[in-house]
């Protein structure tokens, strides 16, 4: 099931900017990082002074998993021929996982002679831990925020923005972590 999800999320990466470009939408696509942009590949989406970029990073092994992804909107203030002022609104969150195995040391009756091991004197042997524990953690920040876009060789161009973030923990339930401003980065190729 989780590669159906990724496929689809893929497919639907690589058609997003055909479309757009045939509704008139600047498309750009590249990578970005911080607390509200989220981390990742970077797609962004753009018409008139509006805009939208989503951010996605996934990773999958057989024992951890790792997600940040995020959805930030914005609107710019003023553009000019090298970049533009704007003004967001963000979203980005992240999950991780990781299974571990631990052996299990099951006590017997036998005498230890017959060469099982011990441990602190006591007779038994080493079972392994066939089904694992899974330690789940996570969070995600969400904050407005001001930010600059600068254009740079021909199609680039580099925004570095700083949200007031409000960044929560979850774990079994959510707790506000911290109020900073920490600042989002992306570095975009427009089509």
């Amino acid at each position: 099931m989780k590669k159906n999800m990724i496929s689809a999320l893929i497919f639907t990466g690589l058609m997003l900017p055909s479309n757009a470009l045939a509704e008139g939408i600047t498309t750009s696509l590249g990578f970005g990082i911080g607390p509200t942009f989220g981390a990742g590949i970077a797609l962004r989406g753009e018409k008139g002074n509006w805009g939208l970029q989503a951010t996605a990073l996934p990773y999958y092994t057989q024992n951890s998993s790792f997600f940040a992804g995020g959805m930030t909107g914005f609107y710019a203030l003023n553009k000019g021929k090298f970049g533009s002022l704007y003004t967001s609104l963000g979203v980005g969150a992240y999950t991780k996982s990781s299974k571990t195995y631990n052996a299990v040391y099951i006590e017997t009756p036998d005498n230890c002679s017959t060469g099982s091991p011990t441990v602190d004197g006591k007779c038994g042997y080493w079972k392994p831990d066939v089904e694992g524990a899974t330690i789940r953690e996570g969070g995600f920040a969400v904050g407005p925020g001001i930010g600059m876009e600068f254009n740079f060789a021909e199609n680039f161009t580099f925004s570095i923005e700083l949200p007031m973030a409000f960044i929560f923990d979850v774990n079994n339930t959510v707790n506000l972590k911290s109020i900073v401003p920490v600042p989002n980065g992306a570095l975009l190729y427009k089509f």
